[in-house]
């Protein structure tokens, strides 16, 4: 594995860890309150990068299976961006955990987009 894919493997791993968070924290405040749609978008996107990062960090062992992985994370990247827009109209409700955690999934996808590019160039290369 070259040392692209193995910073590829590392931020998969951390999205994977940064959902579990993001999962953990969205469903103690949805527990709190059941109607606050910010807990589920919360939990929501945690789950979502809980699972691409199970995902990406298997796929990540194979090179050739890199534009899937980018596939996955432009798909998490738009969540991301979507939850965090939320997350700016209903400032009022938000906690700063909350928006701590989209920013951090956010820029671990724009992350694994870029390495992800990159891998894929290098591999048009040979």
């Amino acid at each position: 594995m070259t040392g692209d894919g193995k910073l590829l493997k590392i931020i998969c791993l951390a999205t994977l860890f940064v959902g579990l968070g993001s999962l953990a924290y969205g469903i103690a405040l949805a527990v709190h309150s059941v109607m606050d749609y910010d807990a589920w978008a919360t939990a929501g996107e945690g789950l979502l990068s809980t699972i691409y990062g199970v995902r990406s960090a298997i796929l990540a062992n194979v090179p050739s299976n890199t534009a899937r992985i980018r596939t996955k994370a432009l798909v998490l990247l738009a969540v991301g961006v979507a939850v965090a827009g939320f997350f700016a109209y209903a400032i009022a409700g938000v906690t700063m955990p909350q928006i701590a955690l989209a920013i951090v999934i956010v820029l671990l996808a724009l992350g694994a987009v870029a390495m992800a590019t990159k891998i894929v160039k290098d591999q048009f290369r040979k």
